[in-house]
């Protein structure tokens, strides 16, 4: 945002936080539910829309497990992210908002979050584990063209948004992370920037936790490494005109993540993405992987990626 357009904005947004603003003083939360798709499951969406100005269009922000984003009643650990908050506080300071959209996650979670372009990287044991810790055949794709093909039309045409690339943002933990990443590799041309905390880059999913018979490959390890390398070097976009904020904690899940998500930074690297511009790839220290450390550091992620 330029300092003009900066300015405008904190006065609109100082106008509309104190009430003198003549239309939509306050944000509002649309619910819609079990909205249908041609490629998976129904499932719930909720759009949270920022104060608007009268012909004002706004930037908008596809986040992933949707049902933890807004309220801990419906968050399956009892904490959420609070984005909508986090959102309001980068108002209340000048950076322009978002419409936040959540989509809420499915009993293929794993599936559909499984960053499915990465498995092209590995060779076949290791590629065949992943799909198999994670149920089956991965739907990452299809779970992409429901957004892209199906979502994203309907949000544009309900709410007063921004259409183009440098306008659409995703985000999300964990397995979250995952998908956003994919997202970026796959749809360049409709989002613009991801956020990835806690990103699971050791891709295998909860089944290799759960079940004896889905141990990862002896050789797996060494395979997510140079995978992930390739994968963002080779298959990622261009860095002009996008933005990948990626990040991990030191304990619980993310104590595990060093190595595969170094590898896959270095791939950014070699790609010619640049640390504070392009990238923001950071470790949170004494944090670990929940909802809780997700929610406190939420609003630095968005500032990345909408300032």
């Amino acid at each position: 945002m330029s300092d003009i357009n900066r300015r405008t904005f904190t006065t609109a947004a100082a106008m509309t936080l104190t009430g003198t603003a003549a239309l939509a003083a306050t944000p509002r939360r649309t619910v819609i539910k079990a909205f249908a798709s041609r490629h998976v499951e129904a499932r719930d969406i909720e759009v949270w829309v920022p104060p608007v100005e009268p012909g004002q269009r706004l930037r908008v922000l596809y986040a992933h497990d949707g049902q933890n984003l807004f309220d801990g009643a419906s968050s399956y650990s009892g904490v959420s992210w609070e984005l909508d908050k986090a959102m309001t506080r980068l108002a209340a300071g000048g950076v322009e908002p978002a419409i936040i959209v959540a989509i809420a996650n499915s009993p293929a979670r794993a599936r559909e979050y499984q960053a499915g372009g990465a498995l092209a990287f590995f060779d076949a044991a290791t590629a065949d584990a992943i799909r198999r810790s994670c149920g089956g055949e991965l739907l990452s794709d299809a779970y992409l063209r429901f957004i892209v093909e199906e979502l994203k039309p309907h949000i544009d045409a309900r709410f007063p948004t921004r259409t183009g690339a440098d306008a659409t943002f995703t985000m999300g933990a964990s397995m979250g992370g995952l998908v956003s990443l994919e997202a970026l590799r796959a749809h360049p041309q409709v989002f613009g920037g991801a956020g990835c905390l806690s990103a699971h880059t050791l891709l295998f999913g909860p089944g290799a936790a759960n079940d004896p018979n889905l141990r990862p490959p002896a050789n797996a390890g060494d395979q997510i490494e140079a995978g992930l390398r390739a994968y963002a070097a080779q298959a990622f976009p261009a860095p002009d005109g996008h933005r990948l904020w990626i990040d991990r904690g030191s304990e619980e899940l993310d104590a595990l993540y060093g190595r595969s998500q170094d590898a896959f930074i270095d791939g950014l690297r070699q790609r010619g993405y640049t640390q504070g511009r392009h990238l923001e790839a950071r470790v949170f220290e004494r944090t670990g992987h929940h909802e809780r450390w997700w929610a406190a550091r939420a609003e630095t992620v968005l500032r990345f990626l909408l300032a």
